[in-house]
């Protein structure tokens, strides 16, 4: 009877691996955490299963950049690059510390974006993305999902808030749109950084020199950053 009671328990242990929580932000706001690789974000968006529990989650590395700075209060349901600006303003940055200071926040998008989202091109990453994007069907290779995914325009700012956001996900219709987006929103992502991400090197446009068409040669991408 001890032995299966033992058993149970660490099955219980196992399945709780996958589950989200929520934590509770500076200004006692809630903000989503999404745990260990993208299976329950994928739950999530495809289902809406609730959580059952709370457990220890991996960091939420905006989070911590943003708890760097005592006196500010970090609202996780803004855009993390309104929140950033937002910080630079309550403490007054000279040109050289903001430069500083962003340069950490770049890294701590990208930290993001893989804690949520996964960090290597494989195919459980990118079915987990289609499932967020709400686009069906989603290719069952992974040959299959790098194809579609030359047609799809998606801000990967928006795809780090997206777990917070009010609303959902904006996909665009070409690159040029994309790029206006981005551009007026000042939602860009650090290129320098994304490039050695698998799943995220596959995702960047040409932001500051967008085409109209879908189709784009590689040789003449000029991908820009934050």
């Amino acid at each position: 009877m001890a032995r299966a009671l033992i058993t149970l328990n660490v099955v219980l242990l196992a399945s709780a691996t996958v589950a989200d929580s929520l934590d509770v932000s500076n200004d006692g706001s809630r903000c989503s955490q999404l745990v260990l690789g993208p299976t329950r974000l994928a739950l999530r968006y495809s289902h809406n299963v609730p959580a059952k529990r709370s457990i220890p989650t991996a960091t939420n590395h905006l989070q911590a950049f943003f708890d760097k700075y005592p006196g500010f209060t970090y609202n996780c349901s803004n855009p993390a690059t309104s929140e950033f600006h937002r910080l630079a303003g309550f403490l007054h940055w000279p040109e050289p510390e903001r430069y500083k200071c962003k340069r950490l926040f770049r890294n701590a998008l990208v930290k993001e974006f893989e804690r949520i989202y996964g960090r290597d091109e494989n195919l459980e990453s990118w079915q987990t993305l289609y499932r967020v994007l709400n686009i069906s069907p989603i290719p069952g290779t992974l040959k299959g999902c790098r194809k579609k995914i030359q047609g799809i325009f998606v801000n990967l700012v928006d795809l780090v808030d997206l777990p917070n956001a009010q609303e959902p996900i904006k996909l665009f219709e070409d690159e040029k749109a994309l790029s206006s987006y981005t551009l007026q929103s000042g939602k860009c992502f650090p290129e320098e950084r994304a490039r050695a991400s698998g799943l995220l090197k596959v995702l960047l446009r040409n932001i500051f020199n967008p085409q109209d068409t879908r189709r784009r040669s590689r040789a003449q991408r000029r991908r820009g950053g934050f």
